[in-house]
């Protein structure tokens, strides 16, 4: 059987828990999508195809790279704790942080 969650990856132990019959089951694939350190706020969008110009959906700054890194790093071990022994962890990242 398959699951797929979305979500912060700080959220997936507990939210597999409370899954009936998964509160022990590991993980074959993790896809990490964290925000990639731009330095700015975000717009949200107004309607399909619209530019991002609304609302602030979200702040993309941490402070530099130690901050961003201080962020990602307890989701990207959160993430390996739930992959089995051969797992694969993707973790999507640019320019700004690779």
């Amino acid at each position: 059987m398959s699951v797929l969650l979305s979500g912060d990856a700080l959220d997936l132990p507990a939210r597999l828990a409370r899954l009936p019959g998964y509160a022990e089951t590991r993980a074959a694939l993790a896809y990490l999508d964290p925000p990639f350190n731009v330095g700015t706020a975000h717009g949200a969008r107004r309607g399909k195809g619209a530019r991002a110009t609304g609302e602030v959906a979200y702040v993309d700054a941490w402070g530099g790279l130690d901050g961003f890194l201080g962020m990602l790093a307890p989701r990207v071990a959160a993430a390996r704790e739930l992959l089995t022994p051969t797992g694969v962890l993707f973790l999507h990242l640019d320019h700004r942080t690779v």
